[in-house]
């Protein structure tokens, strides 16, 4: 059974997680992280993610180097693992936790994100439109290499403006901390808000901080999920703050040639 209503999670782009078993089940243990989802692990087949107090599912990425994604568990929480969606660039893993009458879908997710071309940007919109349609309350976390400054980035990337874009046309809400969670070493490079949570249900989330812990250039972030949020009452749309002149804009541009497209968001 699970062991409490409100649930410490912690997410983190490790940056391979090889050599980093220890200290994270150190700190997992110390401060009472209940689940961990982890995001390009670089785990291979015969690499091993195990401990006593916890259960570690993996996604290896098999194709090539980097990559892959993991969720670690206290073994005291009920879940369920969920068949991995079928998409083409984002990699995803996901668990669904069972508290009294609701059931939350907990992704761990990674997206490599790089050089834009018209094929891999069709597939990152198919991708986030299979992620967005997820049934019931779902929570994405992890590194989409997204830049916006609606989520505290200095500047956009083309990514980071698709994603931004699909919070016109899903109900979702896009969470971070305050500060930024990718510290590169080139001090020439800027940082920014990579590590993100992807939500309709914004109300089981609270108090999100970045932490200066674990050994990657991309700090874990933290946040307490409250399972006695009703999922019904999560996510309410105000029309009344919709920016209807950008939304004709979009569409008046859109149209006729890619009016396919924009319904399909």
């Amino acid at each position: 059974m699970m062991s409490a209503a409100t649930l410490k999670v912690l997410f983190w782009n490790a940056r391979s997680i090889r050599n980093k078993n220890i200290e994270l089940f150190d700190y997992l243990v110390n401060n009472n992280i209940d689940i961990c989802l982890i995001c390009e692990t670089w785990l291979k087949q015969n690499d091993k993610l195990a401990h006593s107090l916890y259960k570690c599912i993996r996604r290896d990425r098999e194709t090539s180097e980097g990559g892959g994604v993991a969720i670690i568990v206290k073994k005291t929480i009920a879940f369920d693992i969920l068949p991995c969606i079928q998409t083409d660039v984002v990699e995803n893993l996901g668990i669904r936790l069972i508290s009294s009458d609701k059931k939350v879908n907990l992704y761990s997710i990674y997206f490599p994100g790089g050089a834009i071309t018209e094929d891999k940007r069709k597939l990152f919109k198919s991708d986030l439109r299979k992620l967005c349609n997820i049934s019931g309350s779902f929570v994405l976390c992890g590194d989409f290499n997204c830049r916006h400054g609606s989520w505290g980035c200095s500047r956009a990337n083309a990514w980071g403006n698709i994603l931004n874009e699909f919070t016109t046309f899903f109900p979702i809400n896009i969470l971070h901390p305050g500060q930024p969670t990718y510290v590169p070493a080139n001090p020439r490079h800027s940082p920014s808000n990579l590590d993100i949570v992807v939500t309709n249900s914004p109300n089981f989330i609270s108090h999100i901080t970045a932490i200066d812990e674990l050994d990657s250039d991309h700090l874990p972030v933290r946040f307490c999920l409250n399972l006695d949020i009703n999922a019904r009452d999560s996510f309410v749309l105000d029309y009344s703050k919709a920016d209807w002149d950008r939304y004709k804009s979009h569409l008046n541009r859109a149209l006729p040639s890619d009016a396919f497209l924009i319904w399909k968001l």
